[in-house]
């Protein structure tokens, strides 16, 4: 995406790319570890584990992450008013992490009395959510 575009700060391989680049500039973290000493094996699955070990690297990456989706979702609900928000892709490995966050976000800064009813939850085949949503699209 362009710069400042919602994939420019949440897209899995930007959240990997953050943490290849801080640990490359000497940010300590169990990411490393995780893949032996290999920068080139890091993966959005071994931060997402690190983050549910507590490691100060990954959590300060899905801050960022979740702030960002975050707003973005609080954009787009302010806009279509949905009664449920799917998520797909490599979010559903750390739904854990980043729900409670991502929620607080929304509920801070959509228009008052439309988050009352929204249900968010992750995607039941995560890795095919775009092709179901354009298939859908195509149907209407």
């Amino acid at each position: 995406g362009n710069d400042n575009c919602l994939q420019a700060f949440v897209a899995s391989y930007v959240v990997i790319q953050e943490a290849k680049n801080a640990i490359a500039n000497g940010y300590p973290s169990l990411i490393l570890d995780k893949v032996q000493g290999d920068i080139d094996k890091i993966t959005f699955k071994e931060i997402a584990r690190s983050g549910r070990d507590g490691d100060k690297l990954a959590l300060r990456i899905f801050d960022q992450y979740n702030y960002c989706l975050g707003k973005a979702l609080s954009n787009l609900i302010n806009l279509t008013n949905p009664e449920t928000v799917v998520l797909g892709g490599d979010i559903n490995m750390i739904l854990d992490l980043t729900m409670p966050f991502i929620e607080r976000i929304v509920k801070s800064n959509v228009i008052k009395g439309i988050t009352g009813n929204i249900k968010f939850t992750g995607s039941a085949f995560p890795e095919y959510g775009g092709a179901i949503g354009a298939a859908l699209q195509i149907e209407e």
